[in-house]
Formats: structure tokens, sequence, C-alpha cells
């Protein structure tokens, strides 16, 4: 996996789009919630690479990831985060971390998050030319940069916090896209049919 210049300004942008949203509280700031939205949003998006058949799942379902390939790309995003934090001379041993017993402090709702950041987050994407997987990608080093902002909670509760909302992410189903919603209504083929249908039964001399 290559970082491009297309990532790293996805990321500049993504940072950009989150502030508004914790800026409101400087306690927000402090917390893990910058963390907890980015890291969903990452999981999000490489959810919908997987280009699993929502036909029957509602928003907030969540699936089980059997594919080797997914689960690849899963960690993938957790080896992104690890990656830039090195860059920045902070180590953490993965191992250690996965195995410790810590529970995440601040949870917050997945539908709430996901809906209010998804489109934005959808533009930025088109404007970079970036795919879902790569839009992901962004996210994960955006998520790095708050997991090393705040003084009120270690690098370790930062990271796992991550981990946790990246697979909370990657594992359920998000609500459609406004515009697929808005495609979906313009053209419904049963909703068009029985249309049809109703008119084929109307007198010849029935104009409405």
């Amino acid at each position: 996996m290559q970082i491009t210049k297309n990532h790293i300004e996805a990321m500049n942008d993504l940072l950009k789009m989150v502030k508004p949203l914790i800026e409101k509280r400087q306690d927000d700031i402090n917390s893990t919630e910058p963390i907890s939205i980015l890291a969903i949003l990452a999981g999000s998006f490489l959810f919908r690479s997987f280009e699993i058949k929502l036909n029957n799942l509602n928003p907030g379902s969540v699936i089980n990831i059997h594919s080797e390939l997914e689960q690849s790309k899963e960690k993938e995003l957790i080896v992104i985060t690890q990656s830039s934090l090195e860059l920045i001379d902070i180590d953490i041993d993965l191992n250690t971390l996965i195995l410790t017993n810590q529970n995440i402090k601040q949870k917050i709702n997945f539908i709430d998050v996901i809906s209010k950041v998804q489109e934005p987050a959808l533009q930025i994407m088109k404007n970079h030319n970036l795919t879902y997987v790569q839009l992901a990608q962004s996210a994960a080093i955006a998520t790095s940069y708050y997991i090393q902002q705040s003084e009120k909670y270690t690098i370790e509760e930062g990271f796992k916090t991550a981990i946790y909302y990246y697979f909370v992410g990657s594992r359920t189903c998000p609500p459609d896209f406004a515009e697929n919603i808005f495609n979906k209504k313009l053209y419904n083929p049963i909703k068009q049919e029985a249309n049809l249908n109703k008119q084929n039964l109307r007198p010849w001399w029935k104009f409405w």
C-alpha cells in the first residue's frame, strides 16, 4: 500500500471536517471522541469497499466478516495508524496492546456519527479521486493525529479506541448515501410498472 499526495490532502480535509463537530466543547477535543468519529468513518468506508449486498440489511445491522481479504483490510487500518505514529517516534507494541484488558471509556452511537460525516467524506473522496479503501486509509492517518493530541488519555487508550471503532465501522451496515436514496426514488422500476399497469386499466376517455 502506498500513501499518495491525494491521501494526505484528503486527510487534511477530513481533519477540517471533524473539527466543527468537536470544537463546541473543549473537553471533546481532549477526549477520545474525534478518534472514535474518524475510526468509525474509516471502518465504514472500508465496509462499502467490500460490496456486500445490503438489500436485507437495515442501517445499524452488524455483520460477520469471514473473508481473509476483508480481515486483512481491517488489519491494514491498524497498521497504517501504527506506522503514522512511528513517524513521530511513538512506538506501539500491537501484540501487547491487543492483549491488554481495557474498556472503552467513551462509547458513541454508530448511526448518529456516520450520518453526520459520510456525506462530506464522500465528497472529499470524490474531490481527491480516491476509492473507498483509500478514503478509509486517509481517515486512519487522520485518526493517528488525534491519538497523539490529548493529555487526558494515554497513547495506548487512544489507539485501543481506534481499533475498537475500526471494527465497529467495518462490520456495521451504514445508511445509504443521500444521492443513492434520491436516485432510487427517481427511478423505481416496480413503482413505474405499477403506474403503467394502472394507466392501462383506465378507460380511454379518461386522461388523468
